[in-house]
């Protein structure tokens, strides 16, 4: 019976013991946590808000406004309605591009302050500028104004002092100066040799006639590449 008892009172000592070390390690990891809370996850978070609170202070107190976007257009006149600009401004800025007072594309530039849209133009004259806002809502002054002639239209030609199959009588007349007008300033090709129109599309050629006929290939080419090509002969009696 004594054994039995004896046997009966180290087991609960050893439930005791274990009981206890039981207690004492959920102790140290409730203390292991408390102060990881305290001295961890507090300290970071509030460094966390006070970088947020930094940034959107940098943000709010940003009055400078970015860089005037310096814009690019591949030509002055074309015969396609739709062109692609281009141009840089300060890095990662909104863009807004204008195309006659109405706006025609909004982009962000790239990381090294780089953007490129293509821009819907009218028929006539073209007037295209940009403008640059950053994130804490300034902007830029305009770009300077890039002027675009869309003209998808093909010359015409008149010829003002001879007519097709004319003759041209005396030898006086053997050094002809041809008169005509088309577009203006359009390249105006005679056999292969050229002049170009004035402002209002008048032009002047010199030819030395032969006797009998002078074939003539006529081919214009206006500012934005349209093209026309027609024949003219002038017949030459010294």
């Amino acid at each position: 019976m004594s054994t039995y008892k004896r046997a009966t009172s180290r087991r609960a000592k050893r439930e005791r013991r274990q009981a206890l070390k039981r207690t004492m390690i959920l102790v140290l990891v409730a203390f292991g946590l408390f102060f990881m809370f305290i001295f961890g996850v507090i300290p970071l978070s509030l460094k966390f808000l006070d970088l947020m609170d930094k940034g959107q202070n940098q943000v709010s107190s940003d009055t400078i406004p970015p860089s005037v976007p310096n814009l690019s257009v591949p030509f002055t006149a074309t015969n396609s309605a739709q062109i692609k600009v281009s141009g840089f401004t300060e890095p990662k800025a909104k863009v807004i591009i204008w195309v006659n007072g109405q706006q025609e594309a909004e982009l962000v530039a790239g990381d090294d302050g780089q953007f490129e849209a293509e821009v819907a133009l009218t028929p006539g004259d073209n007037e295209i500028k940009a403008q640059a806002y950053d994130k804490a809502g300034n902007e830029s002054q305009p770009s300077s104004v890039k002027k675009v002639l869309y003209d998808n239209q093909a010359p015409e030609i008149e010829f003002s002092n001879v007519e097709n199959n004319q003759e041209i009588v005396g030898k006086q007349n053997k050094n002809f100066t041809l008169e005509g007008k088309t577009k203006p300033r359009a390249k105006v090709y005679i056999n292969n040799r050229f002049v170009y129109a004035d402002e209002e599309g008048k032009f002047r050629f010199n030819l030395t006639l032969k006797e009998g006929d002078n074939p003539l290939q006529v081919r214009v080419v206006d500012q934005a590449k349209n093209e026309f090509e027609t024949e003219l002969n002038i017949k030459f009696k010294p």
